[in-house]
């Protein structure tokens, strides 16, 4: 299955904000709606599955630079999805 983490599932699985900085594909970064020079480095938000804390028709969100922001940015606004899937080696 695949499926977007949760707010606390990005703090656990990327404990340092600089591992939760994302890069946008090519592709997306063509489009110029996502993605944003941070100190000479492209990086882009992306979407949690979390709901905003507070704002309901927000949806938590990774911001440009690594910080996990439960307070979220609108559902209309463009950021990366960033899929996760659990892999079991038996």
């Amino acid at each position: 299955k695949i499926f977007l983490l949760s707010t606390n599932e990005a703090k656990k699985y990327f404990s340092v904000g600089n591992e939760r900085i994302c890069e946008p594909t090519n592709y997306a970064a063509s489009s110029k709606e996502i993605g944003y020079t941070l100190g000479g480095t492209y990086s882009c938000s992306w979407w949690l599955r979390s709901t905003s804390n507070s704002h309901p028709n927000r949806a938590a969100c990774v911001d440009i630079d690594g910080i996990v922001d439960p307070d979220g940015t609108g559902i209309s606004s463009s950021c990366g999805v960033r899929p996760a899937m659990w892999i079991s080696i038996n």
